[in-house]
């Protein structure tokens, strides 16, 4: 197949123009954004999305369920979670896509004292 992973999520994070219309996407279940959220926080630096799936297996036993949830491509179910469980973000036009912890702006450290910058709403 001529597509990686990053480049098919790069179709998919465009502004929408030429893809079929697909109609709004599936919703994500809080407890898979907050799988994602546990694996973004492990790579402070950002995941790249093309090893997402392994680093996802590897951590939770499991497929990544984007496809079961109903979504066609891995870059549509990481277009849904954007904003809400993580960041999608690439470092340079030629990098490949990262996803990264959703407030980007206070420093990783190891002991965080539990002080999100908005409050977080108890799911």
């Amino acid at each position: 197949a001529m597509y990686k992973d990053e480049e098919l999520l790069e179709i998919a994070t465009r502004s929408g123009r030429g893809e079929k219309a697909t109609g709004p996407a599936p919703p994500v279940p809080p407890d898979v954004q907050k799988q994602l959220q546990t694996l973004a926080s492990a790579h402070p630096k950002g995941l790249m999305a093309a090893s997402l799936g392994a680093k996802w297996s590897e951590r939770f036993g499991e497929e990544m369920p984007w496809g079961a949830l109903g979504f066609g491509r891995l870059g549509e179910f990481l277009r849904a979670v954007h904003g809400k469980a993580i960041s999608i973000f690439r470092a340079s036009d030629n990098d490949d896509y990262r996803i990264s912890p959703l407030d980007k702006n206070s420093p990783p450290t190891k002991d965080t004292k539990d002080a999100p910058s908005q409050p977080a709403p108890n799911v």
